[in-house]
């Protein structure tokens, strides 16, 4: 009786709790209702983790230094004529160097210095009577072995220049006795004895260089031309070809042996000339060769039949028209 009491009690609470069915959402009855989605678990908030400051090391920062542009310093011409001839010969206007000491002839000309000085600015323009007519008022102010070498010096080259062989080679012959140690008057009066083609003296003179001087490059060139003197052409090239090819020797000296050696070879055979010269451009581009290449250059159309050399513009006259 009790458990049917109990179970009378219970039911009409149970009938109140049961609740409806909700339909299952459809998109084609539009008397359903939405979807109901659960919502998504929200995740606890994590505390910040406190980072460890980082200490920043300030950089020294570079300060860019002002670049000072260069100057160009003007050249400043001295008041002093001697200074200001002096300048004028170094840089190659003898005629202006020549001008001014002329005109200060009268204060200036008792001095050595004067007239060497006015000797050599001659010399640059090539005024060979200046030369000649300046080394004769400074020999007798010469004072030193020395002073008379660079003015016999002048004197022989003045001549040479006139092609007087004779009279160049007695004065670079007086330079040489005053300084034998002198290079350039060594090399000077080879260049007149090979012009006069005296072999024997040439021998004897570019010996005592070589004994003096067993390197020297301008030496070693002066003995291909000795062999050249002496008919000895082929020895001549081998000598020259072999010097271009020394390391020890300067470039410009290599340069010239082998210019000189395409010079030889030019007589007999073009093309092997013309080979050297591409080889010549190639080792020596600053210097080049330049003598071989004008010897097997072509002729110039204008005048193809033109065989003149040398010739100075004060001794060519055009012939009159008749």
């Amino acid at each position: 009786m009790h458990r049917t009491l109990s179970i009378l009690l219970l039911a009409p609470i149970l009938v109140s709790c049961k609740t409806k069915e909700i339909p299952p959402a459809s998109n084609s009855s539009p008397t359903a209702g939405p979807a109901m989605v659960a919502p998504a678990p929200v995740e606890p908030r994590k505390k910040p983790v406190a980072m460890a400051p980082v200490q920043v090391t300030p950089q020294p920062q570079k300060v860019a230094t002002p670049q000072k542009k260069p100057t160009s310093q003007a050249l400043v011409i001295p008041k002093d004529p001697m200074k200001k001839a002096e300048l004028f010969e170094r840089l190659g206007y003898g005629r202006s160097a020549f001008t001014v000491l002329k005109k200060h002839e009268e204060t200036l000309g008792t001095t050595f210095a004067y007239w060497h000085l006015r000797a050599r600015a001659a010399y640059t323009f090539n005024s060979t009577p200046d030369v000649l007519a300046a080394v004769k008022k400074g020999l007798p102010l010469a004072r030193t072995p020395a002073e008379q070498k660079a003015l016999w010096l002048l004197k022989g080259r003045a001549r040479f220049a006139q092609r007087k062989y004779p009279a160049a080679r007695r004065a670079l012959t007086k330079a040489l006795e005053l300084a034998p140690k002198d290079i350039p008057t060594r090399l000077s009066l080879l260049e007149v004895l090979a012009h006069q083609r005296k072999t024997t003296l040439y021998r004897a003179v570019l010996d005592q260089g070589l004994a003096m001087k067993p390197d020297r490059g301008e030496y070693l060139l002066a003995q291909g031309e000795l062999l050249a003197l002496t008919g000895k052409r082929a020895k001549a090239i081998t000598h020259f070809t072999n010097l271009s090819r020394q390391p020890k020797v300067l470039p410009f000296i290599r340069a010239r042996a082998l210019d000189r050696a395409g010079t030889l070879l030019a007589a007999t055979s073009k093309a092997k000339a013309a080979t050297l010269v591409k080889e010549c451009v190639e080792r020596f581009p600053t210097f080049g060769c330049v003598t071989t290449e004008m010897l097997i250059a072509p002729p110039d159309p204008r005048h193809p039949n033109r065989r003149i050399r040398n010739v100075k513009r004060s001794l060519y006259s055009p012939k009159k028209r008749q």
